[in-house]
Order: structure tokens, then C-alpha cells, then sequence
């Protein structure tokens, strides 16, 4: 099992879901270039991006404010 829980903040929205199914984690970290925390996507926000067809290609930084 991969225990590095964390994504760029530019990761794409398809990147992190692929990186929770691969992880088989609940929630993944949110860091910038500098390592600095940013936020946490959890499989609930990746339910609620797609009941609103958030687009696959979107950036995880463009999505940071819709999960809080």
C-alpha cells in the first residue's frame, strides 16, 4: 500500500481520484510546492464534485473552496 497521503494543489481532480483509489485512503492532504497545507479532499468531496459535474480536468486549487 502507497502511504504518501498527500497532492499537489495543481493534481488534477481524475489525478486525485485515481490516487485514493490506488492509496485506498478516505482523504488525501492538500500541500503547495513548499510542502505547506493547503486543505484535505476526502471521498465525500469527490462524491459532491460529481453529483455537480465538476469537470475531471478541474485542478484540486480551483476546488479547495467548494469543499469547505
Amino acid at each position: 500500500m502507497n502511504k504518501n497521503f498527500t497532492i499537489r494543489e495543481n493534481t488534477t481532480f481524475k489525478q486525485a481520484i485515481q490516487k485514493l483509489n490506488q492509496t485506498g485512503v478516505k482523504c488525501l492532504v492538500v500541500v503547495d510546492e513548499k510542502n505547506k497545507l493547503l486543505g484535505t479532499l476526502s471521498d465525500g468531496d469527490i462524491r459532491r464534485c460529481l453529483y455537480k459535474k465538476v469537470s475531471l480536468n478541474s485542478k484540486i486549487i480551483k476546488l479547495i473552496d467548494f469543499f469547505e
